[in-house]
């Protein structure tokens, strides 16, 4: 509305994300994976280590809340999908659906979903809060690696002692059981 206004701001990042071939929506995503009743519902998301010459994968269980934190060898979005199959095909309950932002990581998409059986779909753009729950685990795991790290110094047995304290962690949500447990009870119910 000013006299001296320069151009339409664009929101930060906008243009960087890839066009994703075959890309699934949110909107088609059943509906039971929002009620968190049921194991196997994952949300994914990446954190970018300082001047993005790295990154880690984040995967939560909307259920559980468990937590995997994979810390990938090379930017590629090929390793990125085998890095997401090699953690949850390893998993004693199935995987049933799995959502990821709009990223250049995911659009392996079809690889993660051909291998695990499930289905994987994309957040709408700009818009955390379609898998809030791994947003928040991520600024959990940014207590300990505060951004401007650098993720090639970091060991992977640092990455996995930060999974094992956030799995450890007590939630209120749960009378204060952890992800561990949850997850325990979980594979319990699906052996009898």
């Amino acid at each position: 509305m000013l006299r001296n206004h320069g151009k339409p701001r664009k929101p930060i990042g906008f243009g960087s994300k890839t066009k994703i071939p075959n890309r699934v929506g949110i909107e088609l995503r059943p509906q039971i994976a929002d009620e968190c009743v049921e194991y196997g519902h994952f949300e994914g998301d990446s954190i970018v280590s300082k001047e993005h010459n790295a990154i880690t994968i984040t995967l939560t269980e909307k259920k559980t809340m468990q937590q995997f934190i994979v810390p990938i060898a090379e930017m590629k979005a090929k390793v990125v999908a085998n890095a997401i199959i090699s953690v949850l095909k390893n998993q004693q309950l199935p995987i049933k659906t799995l959502t990821v932002d709009n990223g250049w990581e995911f659009t392996e998409h079809e690889l993660i979903a051909k291998e695990l059986g499930c289905g994987v779909y994309f957040a709408r753009p700009y818009c955390s809060t379609d898998k809030a729950l791994v947003e928040n685990h991520n600024r959990l795991i940014r207590d300990f690696v505060p951004k401007g790290t650098d993720f090639k110094t970091i060991p992977d047995n640092y990455w996995a002692w930060i999974q094992d304290c956030l799995n450890r962690r007590p939630r209120e949500k749960f009378g204060f059981k952890s992800p561990n447990e949850m997850v325990a009870q979980e594979i319990a119910s699906w052996c009898t």
